[in-house]
């Protein structure tokens, strides 16, 4: 399916984003993005790993890694510092999918999957980030989800204040 992009975004910091993970080969090129849930878990598009016209899977687990921590859209583990590692930044091989069971690339519903990684993130531990140290304790932390009672909190979506979204990922800061 031919899908839109979204373009001229900004370039977040390093650790900005710390939920944002790269879907990436074994070679570390990145080609899908993915969110961090919790520390053996990420959550991605179902089209990442799917073939394009079937909706079957076409990734092995093992096959596809994710990089958490990271702010170049490409490297693998022999590219993470020590510093890198020591506040979160890995290489996670994914050890198993779970595809949504009504995804349909013929219309692109349910376009969601949810990874297991094949071993847990290991959240950073220590006073400082180096450059932005006064900002960012570590490069990895799972995604912010409201619970349900801030989200019965909520007021409609027409108010002016809600107008600001953030969409992470490694696309084009140009048009």
């Amino acid at each position: 399916p031919d899908l839109c992009n979204i373009i001229d975004g900004k370039e977040v910091n390093h650790g900005e984003v710390p939920w944002q993970v790269g879907l990436r080969t074994r070679a570390g090129t990145n080609f899908c993005g993915a969110t961090l849930i919790n520390k053996n878990w990420i959550i991605s598009a179902a089209h990442c790993i799917t073939d394009r016209y079937t909706s079957k899977l076409n990734k092995r687990p093992g096959d596809v890694f994710a990089a958490v921590g990271w702010h170049k859209k490409s490297g693998t583990a022999s590219n993470i510092t020590k510093e890198g590692r020591r506040l979160g930044q890995d290489f996670i091989p994914i050890q198993r999918y779970i595809v949504h069971e009504r995804w349909d690339v013929n219309n692109l519903h349910y376009d969601i999957a949810l990874m297991k990684l094949k071993r847990p993130v290991k959240y950073a531990r220590g006073r400082s980030t180096g450059k932005f140290a006064d900002t960012y304790k570590s490069l990895v932390k799972p995604v912010c989800l409201p619970s349900p009672k801030w989200e019965n909190g909520i007021i409609p979506y027409d108010d002016p204040d809600f107008t600001y979204c953030m969409i992470s990922g490694w696309g084009d800061t140009y048009n």
